[in-house]
């Protein structure tokens, strides 16, 4: 009995580089860092968690000022640069952990997880926004 007890259970789950880019990308840095804390619990960093927070909040908080004070900015210029940064990010300080983890048992989250959680975030915020913009046409009940 003790023997089974000693044997290391790994049934961790990971995201792909691929699903934190594509979070960042569609969701913002915020959503993107989500993903990134996941994957940092699941490797033993949860150290990197709060930074990883910060992070996104300030590159966030960022490229609001930058899309605020240029005006003809390309609109895909900013999602591009979070799915780069995102990128590095997971090969910097998650691609080693992570590829060991996978080879120890760990699996990775299926993409469709990381589809339903963007669509999910996305909703969240375009239906209260998109009923501000148009209270006016909509008229809900009066």
């Amino acid at each position: 009995m003790d023997e089974i007890l000693d044997e290391p259970v790994v049934n961790n789950k990971v995201y792909t580089k691929n699903t934190i880019k594509m979070a960042s990308f569609f969701g913002s840095p915020i959503l993107g860092a989500y993903f990134m804390t996941v994957n940092f619990k699941a490797i033993g960093k949860a150290n990197y968690v709060v930074y990883t927070w910060l992070g996104a909040i300030v590159i966030f908080a960022l490229a609001l000022l930058i899309a605020y004070n240029i005006e003809n900015m390309p609109t895909l210029i900013l999602p591009l640069l979070y799915a780069l940064i995102s990128g590095f990010i997971f090969d910097k300080y998650q691609k080693e952990n992570v590829v060991n983890l996978i080879k120890e048992g760990g699996t990775y989250y299926p993409w469709w997880r990381g589809a339903l959680i963007i669509l999910i975030v996305g909703l969240a915020f375009f239906i209260p926004v998109f009923l501000i913009i148009f209270q006016d046409q909509i008229n809900l009940g009066a």
